[in-house]
């Protein structure tokens, strides 16, 4: 069976992005945390209210572009995978030692990958407009 070989330059800019990434949302929950304890004391309750929605409606919103672009991502991803016949797709860069699956397995993986990637884009849709209605009633 042939093996792709791990990218090590590509493994270490995905560590490298999810070491800055923990330490940016660790900041941020930091961040909060103090903003909620200055808000507490300087807003009246109206006007906490009216920030924290805002706050609602922008994490909402991230979160369903999150979600849309991983899914993106996935049905592109499976595209490619169904087109080369092959998986990983001829010009991925693979983070691991992967086995190569070629033929009708390759091609099942890419259309998993393709309606993984349709179910995430459309859970995407459903949280930002679900969301965005939730924080509509907020308050």
């Amino acid at each position: 069976m042939e093996i792709q070989p791990a990218d090590l330059a590509q493994r270490r800019r995905v560590m490298i992005v999810l070491g800055a990434a923990a330490v940016v949302l660790i900041a941020i929950a930091i961040a909060f945390e103090y903003w909620l304890r200055h808000a507490l004391t300087s807003y009246t309750p109206a006007e906490l209210v009216l920030r924290v929605k805002d706050m609602l409606f922008v994490y909402v919103v991230l979160i369903a572009i999150c979600l849309v672009a991983l899914g993106v991502h996935f049905v592109l991803r499976g595209r490619r995978i169904v087109a080369d016949g092959r998986y990983p797709a001829r010009d991925a860069r693979v983070v691991r030692d992967t086995p190569v699956r070629e033929g009708a397995e390759a091609v099942r993986i890419g259309n998993v990958s393709q309606a993984t990637g349709a179910a995430l884009c459309i859970a995407g849709l459903a949280v930002a407009f679900g969301g965005i209605a939730w924080v509509a009633h907020f308050g």
